[in-house]
């Protein structure tokens, strides 16, 4: 069975490599390189920055699957970077809960109260107002740029929201521990596709007797099956018939620098939630974390500026990123920083919110035309896992 693949995420790639591995001829249509937003660039000779998708996490099974069908399985290392910070009453603290907070804390591990739709509801009824929104909301900017009570608990958190209670999630077993990256890069990922791709743009894709016919800029392709695979945003366009839900996404820019003097903490990095009044979303100190991936005697950095709390952050000017870093890195350590360089990169839509309503909005899409399918990290909650997951699901239904 011949197939199309329209999009070269890592949906799209897991939809492909299953189905090549299965035998049929496959063919992606992407016009950018192959892995979408993961890409590992090289903005000075010995730095290398992740331009998407930092890490995954152990528990991230369709990843791991996916690496071993591109023969990725042995580029997989562990992060070397180690305590996690939040900032909180505009410290970095590793442990972010205050001494009142503790007793609440402690009984709502236990409670499975009825609650509302959202991240924060969920959290609000079992620890409390100020856990919710200051520690839970620092935590989730880190994944969606945006509040906890913008995104939907089953969506988000299925497994907590499954079991009702933390406490009974902590005690289900664990699917893998650990945060990991590749050596060289999650660009890798990309190049080690190995499928036929057409660098071309897709416009609309549509039935045609027994084939799909896919229009492209450099004109139609046909086959017999075919996986979509592009953002939620982008799915109207491609397919214009097809009922589909609408997408919010986070703004974001990825504000990469090499610095002399940097006085951060060795570590993972540091977020900040929307309390905080924070000029930034938070920064990873990338030299904790990938050693050797700077030049000899700097520090390098990521910090994480917009989110649907400052959208207009993604078209700051480099001038104004780098005031706002130093005011965050002053604020935080007491001391200046000195940017020796600074490499943007800018993402009007970087992540889908699951906001509420989103798992019921899936579920409508459910029913779909003979042969045909959708992936996309925004068919679960945005990560990775999500992507790769729902590549190899749209992989089985167009051979089932």
């Amino acid at each position: 069975m011949d197939t199309i693949v329209v999009g070269g995420g890592i949906a799209g790639i897991a939809a492909a490599a299953r189905l090549s591995a299965q035998g049929h001829a496959v063919r992606v249509v992407d016009p950018g390189p192959l892995g979408g937003l993961a890409q590992t660039l090289e903005p000075l000779p010995g730095w290398r920055i992740e331009a998407g998708p930092t890490t995954f996490l152990g528990r991230s099974r369709a990843v791991f699957e996916l690496l071993g069908l591109l023969g990725l399985s042995e580029a997989v290392v562990p992060l070397a970077g180690g305590a996690r910070y939040l900032r909180r009453g505009g410290r970095l603290r590793r442990f972010p809960f205050r001494l009142a907070e503790l007793p609440r804390l402690i009984l709502g591990l236990f409670r499975h109260p009825e609650s509302g739709p959202s991240v924060r509801d969920w959290f609000a009824a079992r620890v409390g107002d100020s856990v919710a929104e200051e520690v839970v909301g620092g935590l989730v900017t880190g994944i969606w740029a945006t509040g906890p009570e913008s995104l939907e608990m089953e969506s988000c958190f299925p497994s907590l929201f499954s079991a009702r209670s933390l406490w009974a999630a902590m005690r289900a077993p664990s699917a893998g521990k650990g945060t990991f990256t590749l050596r060289d890069g999650l660009g890798a990922i990309g190049g080690a596709a190995a499928v036929r791709h057409v660098a071309t743009t897709a416009d609309v894709a549509e039935r045609r007797g027994d084939r799909w016919v896919v229009n492209t800029s450099e004109g139609a392709l046909e086959a017999e099956a075919l996986v979509v695979a592009v953002p939620g945003w982008n799915l109207r366009e491609v397919c214009p018939w097809l009922a589909v839900p609408e997408f919010t996404y986070s703004p974001i820019v990825g504000a990469h620098w090499l610095s002399p003097d940097a006085a951060f903490p060795r570590g993972f990095g540091y977020l900040a939630g929307p309390r905080e009044g924070a000029a930034v979303l938070g920064t990873l100190f990338t030299s904790s974390l990938f050693p050797g991936r700077a030049p000899a005697g700097l520090v390098a950095g990521a910090t994480l500026l917009g989110g649907t709390r400052d959208p207009a952050a993604v078209e700051l000017s480099d001038d104004a990123v780098r005031d706002r870093i130093a005011t965050e890195h002053r604020a935080l350590t007491g001391r200046g920083i000195t940017l020796d360089a600074l490499h943007l990169v800018r993402r009007p839509r970087a992540v889908a919110i699951p906001g509420p309503g989103h798992a019921a909005r899936l579920r409508e899409l459910s029913a779909l035309p003979t042969r045909f399918a959708l992936a996309g990290a925004w068919c679960g909650a945005g990560s990775m896992d999500d992507a790769a997951r729902s590549g190899f699901a749209a992989a089985h239904r167009v051979t089932a």
